[in-house]
């Protein structure tokens, strides 16, 4: 896809074997009152320690071409801690912000890529808006809009998810913690079982070891429906700016999808399909996925069973 050449730093590039043992626990602490405003903080903890066995089918360097580890024992671990404003203005409208941190560390051998080496470890902010929120406004259900560094999904992440994907000296890679665009502003509204986005966004990445920045910016409006079954119609359009790809810049991206469908007489089982188009003066680009999933509802602790088929 056309949004991120940095996307394939997001999958471990592991070409062998692999054990993982990985937890996250996250809790709201209880709110502090000052007069009619309320400050919850926030914690999210979480730590993995992998094995990896054949990295790089055995040889000395990652496809990036970075030093691994043919045999590699190492552990990631992170903290995002913060608080949540909410301060209800009047009956209609709620001011709410959000401010967090992360702090993350990289120990032991070398990941798959070879990115997190010489145990890494860094702390930064993650959130950082406020948003005004409104109920009942007019033909309106809700409506909403905020600022600021802040995360935003379209549908279930297939193309906007992460606008910051981890770089190894940020002492994370595995986790993926960090997601969180630049300057986003962000235009919700809610009418019945339609919703509606209109956003802009920045993501914000900077390889130091691969000499790459990236500022790219994203302007678009998402549409979607709500079936009464929990399923989502959607259709999204988006244009992108960015100075330093010529095939990105003025790039035109339509997305239709179908998240979370039932399929009749089997409601444990639902299905998802996405198509993505994207074009400039330049280049003509198509995604696209198709999946299920089935949820074993009457089991302990609810397995689920997934499969998905993508072609770019």
């Amino acid at each position: 896809m056309g949004v991120s050449p940095v996307t394939s730093l997001k999958t471990e590039i592991l070409l062998g074997a692999a054990v993982s043992l990985a937890s996250v626990s996250a809790c709201a602490l209880e709110a502090i009152s000052i007069g009619e405003m309320s400050l919850t903080p926030t914690v999210e903890v979480g730590a993995g320690v992998f094995s990896h066995r054949n990295q790089a089918f055995g040889g000395e360097q990652s496809t990036l071409g970075f030093p691994v580890d043919r045999n590699a024992e190492r552990m990631e671990g992170y903290a995002k801690y913060g608080a949540e404003l909410a301060f209800p203005v009047n009956q209609t409208f709620t001011l709410s912000g959000k401010a967090t941190a992360i702090s993350s560390l990289s120990r032991g051998d070398t990941d798959g890529a070879g990115i997190t080496r010489n145990d890494p470890e860094y702390t930064d902010w993650e959130d950082a808006y406020l948003k005004l929120n409104a109920k009942e406004l007019g033909w309106f259900d809700q409506l909403s809009m905020s600022y600021g560094r802040q995360n935003f999904i379209v549908g279930d992440g297939f193309l906007l998810a992460d606008g910051h994907p981890e770089q190894g000296h940020e002492g994370g890679y595995w986790f993926g913690v960090r997601k969180a665009y630049d300057k986003a502003m962000v235009l919700s509204a809610d009418h019945g079982q339609f919703h509606f986005d209109a956003f802009s966004l920045r993501t914000r990445t900077d390889v130091d070891f691969l000499n790459y920045k990236e500022r790219v910016e994203l302007n678009g409006g998402n549409l979607q429906y709500n079936l009464s079954n929990g399923g989502q119609l959607g259709y999204m359009h988006m244009q992108l700016s960015d100075n330093a790809s010529e095939l990105r810049d003025g790039m035109q991206v339509d997305d239709v999808r179908i998240i979370g469908l039932p399929v009749p007489g089997l409601s444990n089982l639902k299905l998802s399909a996405e198509y993505v188009w994207e074009k400039n003066d330049d280049l003509r680009a198509r995604g696209w996925y198709a999946g299920a999933i089935y949820t074993f509802a009457e089991s302990p602790w609810q397995p689920t069973l997934a499969y998905k088929y993508s072609e770019f």
